[in-house]
């Protein structure tokens, strides 16, 4: 009888040593304490990483961070873990001697008895191949939107310059139409210039410098740039937008140009004695993260579906002399802050701009991931 438990048993430490082979081959595996620090770490991590076993452990995930992720990206992994939830994401490393990696990640809580975790499990999945495959897919997309953009532009800048020519050969000799003719010859001239001037804003690589920002304070500095604008075509402005507090993340200068481009829109978009109402809410997105929203709305003449379906479109525009870039470089800005901008518009009510982004929470202490 005691023969056959202790064949059994051994047959079970057999087993479990094989799974644990293959546990070892394939998945990288690491265990934290409560406060983030690795108590165990296999031997794919090892090879991963490029740090040994005894240089693991003891260290938090700092060692392997390489800076790509924001604050709030492990401030978000913490807050899940933290409250006893698995978590599930792609985060980038860097190995020992710089080489960086990617790794697709589940993190599971290790509960007590009241339902606290006490430590960590994180397996992690080596991704790097497939994320230098979409890298190079990225790439090529971009080369195919810049093909795009190219020939947008030259038929965008043909137009004016068409109308240069055929105003330059039928100058009058009048002077005073002459004159009138001449400054029709300027504001093409302008129209190319904004063109080709959004279209390098666009194209460029913006240098952001992010650190934390009041976005309601950023807001309301912005309104005071246009009030002179809105007192001129009569425009009541109605602002209320501390009431939801809230700090983000980001570049100041690129998130003043995306609500500077969206009132200035708005203001564009009426006639004298409109309204333009901003406010800000607190919320959440789709994935339960806080955000906050402000909405910029006016009273002028709306859109229709067909306009509202093509505002993303490169080059279109609802407005006379407009370059149709302007919103395309506002959605840039803003997928670099993780943000969205929506619209909602009735033709004859108006159109909302929303601009949502997540909100900054600090994260000191817990500045490496699991």
């Amino acid at each position: 009888m005691m023969d056959d438990v202790l064949l059994k048993l051994g047959q079970n430490v057999s087993h479990l040593m094989e799974v644990n082979r293959a546990i070892d081959e394939a998945i990288i595996l690491a265990i934290t304490n409560q406060q983030g620090m690795i108590t165990f770490a296999n031997k794919k991590f090892c090879d991963i990483s490029q740090y040994s076993q005894q240089e693991l452990i003891g260290q938090n995930h700092r060692i392997v961070n390489s800076g790509f992720h924001p604050p709030e990206f492990f401030k978000d992994l913490w807050r899940t873990i933290g409250q006893g939830r698995i978590w599930k994401g792609e985060i980038r490393n860097r190995a020992k001697n710089g080489d960086l990696y990617w790794v697709d990640t589940t993190i599971v809580p290790c509960l007590d008895e009241k339902g606290k975790p006490y430590q960590y499990i994180a397996f992690r999945v080596d991704i790097t191949a497939r994320k230098q495959v979409e890298e190079q897919m990225r790439r090529l997309d971009q080369l195919q939107i810049a093909g795009q953009i190219s020939a947008s532009i030259a038929h965008e800048i043909r137009n004016p310059l068409a109308a240069i020519q055929w105003t330059l050969l039928s100058l009058s000799n009048d002077a005073a139409d002459r004159e009138h003719q001449l400054s029709l010859v300027q504001a093409e001239l302008t129209r190319i210039d904004a063109i080709l001037t959004e279209f390098l804003t666009l194209s460029k690589k913006r240098e952001s410098v992010f650190f934390e920002i009041d976005l309601p304070d950023l807001v309301c500095k912005t309104v005071d740039i246009v009030a002179a604008q809105a007192r001129q075509q009569g425009i009541t402005l109605d602002v209320d937008v501390h009431s939801a507090s809230g700090k983000v993340w980001g570049d100041e200068h690129q998130l003043r140009q995306v609500f500077l481009n969206l009132m200035k829109n708005a203001l564009e978009s009426m006639e004298v004695g409109g309204r333009l109402t901003v406010r800000a809410e607190q919320s959440h997105d789709s994935s339960n993260r806080p955000c906050i929203s402000i909405a910029i709305a006016d009273s002028g003449c709306g859109m229709t579906a067909w306009q509202l379906s093509n505002l993303e479109r490169a080059f279109f525009t609802t407005k006379p002399g407009g370059t149709g870039l302007g919103l395309t470089v506002c959605h840039q800005i803003l997928h670099s802050h993780q943000g969205v901008l929506n619209f909602r518009s009735q033709v004859g009510e108006g159109t909302t701009a929303t601009v949502t982004l997540p909100l900054y929470e600090s994260s000191e202490g817990t500045g490496g991931n699991v």
